[in-house]
């Protein structure tokens, strides 16, 4: 019994909330945009498509993540507290740095989640 609640508790994210999220959001567009008579959209056709784009999502962001992963430089644990040390300080560096990797996350991100789309 321990042994799967450690299991749940490392692996809630994709098992748990995920797929939580996932019905949330088709019942809040069920909920909010299905029930527009003036929708020329098929709404069954629509509710088949959200957990397909969904899943589209999740693997861009997978291989975004993947991809800044292997791409980036792997910071000691020292250098690490000193690049966040610098930034809380507001230095200029640091700051440059952490601007730019957030910059090429986002356009990583971006640019997959445009592939991934049908």
């Amino acid at each position: 019994m321990k042994s799967i609640a450690t299991w749940l508790r490392r692996w809630q994210e994709p098992v748990v909330w995920l797929p939580a999220l996932a019905l949330i959001a088709i019942a809040a567009w069920v909920v909010l945009g299905a029930l527009d008579p003036a929708s020329t959209v098929d709404v069954v056709a629509r509710l088949i498509e959200l957990p397909i784009q969904t899943a589209y999502a999740i693997a861009a962001l997978g291989l975004a993540w993947l991809a800044r992963r292997r791409q980036r430089r792997k910071l000691s644990k020292e250098e690490g507290q000193e690049l966040w040390a610098g930034i809380v300080a507001g230095r200029r560096g640091p700051l440059i740095v952490y601007i730019t990797d957030t910059i090429v996350w986002i356009a990583c991100v971006v640019l997959l989640l445009h592939f991934f789309s049908p």
